[in-house]
Order: C-alpha cells, then structure tokens, then sequence
C-alpha cells in the first residue's frame, strides 16, 4: 500500500513540475526576441496599461504603433496591424515579464497619486487664502 501511494506521488510531481517548471530547455530567438518587444513596450511613453486581475491578463496596448501586446499564464501574444504572433515562454520568463509589468503599473498609479495630492493640497490652499481674506 506504501508503495502504491509513493509511486501516486511521484507522478504528481512530476506532473506538477512540468506544469509549473516548463522552462524551455532550448530557448530560441523568437522567445528571446519576444521578451525585448514586451520589455521594450514597457518603457515606450504612449503605451496604456491594462490589467484584468480575474484573468491574470496583462496588455500593453499602444495605438501609435498599432500594436497589442498580451501577457497570460505563459503565453505571449503580439498583435500589429499585419500579424499576430501567439508565443509560449516558459514560467520562469512568465513571473519576471509580470513583475516588470506590475512594477511598472504601481510606478504610475503612485505618480499619479501624488499628481492628484498636490492639486488637491494647492485647491485647498486657494480656498483658504480666500476664506481668510
């Protein structure tokens, strides 16, 4: 019986590290050369951030270029105004795209924040000054 359910959670293991752990054993250039389209956009100044949290679904969408870039689980889809591309990377590459999303996301929300801070302190301030006068 011991063996049996050794052997059941081998297997599951197995199973598990392949799902979790699919890395690519040979990454290829379009893998490479995908990631630096995702990392590129990332720093381009008319991109738009779009997350959907339900579907952990992150797109990059950026009109100028007509172009759609999609971050799901781990498939990378690239969208032009010719072609799509449907890329799957591995999770490793996965959770380091994200989080440079992510970060990148909490970086304007937190900019923007600030932004509306200090128009709301210099209003208040306006307010103020004439209440006073």
């Amino acid at each position: 019986m011991t063996s049996f359910k050794r052997r059941i959670q081998i297997h599951l293991a197995r199973r598990i590290r392949k799902i979790y752990n699919n890395e690519n054993l040979y990454p290829n250039d379009t893998i490479r050369t995908s990631a630096s389209i995702f990392r590129l956009a990332l720093r381009d100044k008319d991109a738009e951030f779009i997350l959907m949290p339900i579907k952990d679904k992150r797109i990059l969408k950026i009109d100028k270029k007509g172009m759609y870039i999609t971050l799901q689980k781990t498939i990378l889809e690239i969208t032009n105004h010719q072609f799509s591309y449907h890329i799957e990377i591995g999770f490793g590459l996965y959770t380091k795209l994200s989080k440079s999303f992510d970060k990148k996301l909490d970086d304007l929300s937190s900019e923007h924040e600030k932004q509306i801070t200090t128009q709301m302190s210099e209003g208040l301030r306006k307010i103020l000054s004439t209440i006073t006068e």
